[in-house]
């Protein structure tokens, strides 16, 4: 039997139904800049210096918690240099996306509220979500 000799499918054959089908939601995958926006939340955020007595922290704070805590998550003792070129990287792209040479001063700028920073942090998961 060749191939012109099948029957031909109708299109409707051929269709799938998927309207009974379960819908499943999809999560972005779980990124860094999640673990730095959760440290802010629950810390608190501060300008002018990195940590307080208190407890709050600078967007670089908040960068070295997470990555200390993630560290810990995934290894026992994490090689310091490549913690630093992960935070380093995590930074560039911070400072990319900011449009920024320096992010402590857009950190301090006039104006600049934890909604801006946790924006910054939204956008950076989605651009560089291998960070």
């Amino acid at each position: 039997m060749g191939e012109g000799d099948r029957e031909p499918v109708s299109a409707t054959d051929a269709m799938i139904d998927l309207t009974d089908s379960p819908v499943r939601t999809v999560e972005p995958p779980h990124t860094i800049y999640d673990d730095v926006r959760r440290v802010l939340v629950d810390r608190g955020l501060t300008r002018g210096r990195e940590h307080t007595r208190r407890g709050q922290v600078g967007l670089a704070g908040a960068i070295e918690v997470a990555l200390s805590q993630t560290g810990r998550r995934q290894q026992p003792a994490p090689r310091e240099g490549a913690r630093l070129a992960r935070e380093a990287r995590i930074t560039r792209h911070l400072r990319e996306l900011a449009g920024t040479s320096n992010l402590a001063s857009w950190l301090d700028a006039r104006g600049r509220s934890l909604n801006d920073v946790l924006d910054l942090l939204s956008l950076a998961s989605v651009a560089f979500p291998e960070d």
